[in-house]
């Protein structure tokens, strides 16, 4: 297992929270609980030093109840 730690950023893509920290197997089980945290935030998420990738939260509305967070395109190698 591996420690991940999640990020929510602010609109500015700034921390705006404490990381927290979380063992996964590998990236996917990672990335689908940032997906769970997102509701309205960015989240960055890394393994130790090594960047994985952004979860953007998108703005909750009444009108959409179910909008989902995406993952980003953006992805480290």
């Amino acid at each position: 297992m591996s420690t991940y730690r999640f990020f929510k950023l602010n609109s500015g893509k700034r921390i705006a929270a404490a990381g927290e920290d979380h063992d996964f197997d590998d990236d996917l089980p990672a990335l689908e609980h940032a997906r769970s945290l997102a509701n309205g935030y960015a989240i960055s998420v890394w393994q130790g030093p090594r960047f994985v990738a952004y979860v953007e939260g998108e703005n909750e509305s009444p009108r959409a109840p179910s909008a989902q967070p995406r993952f980003s395109a953006n992805r480290a190698s």
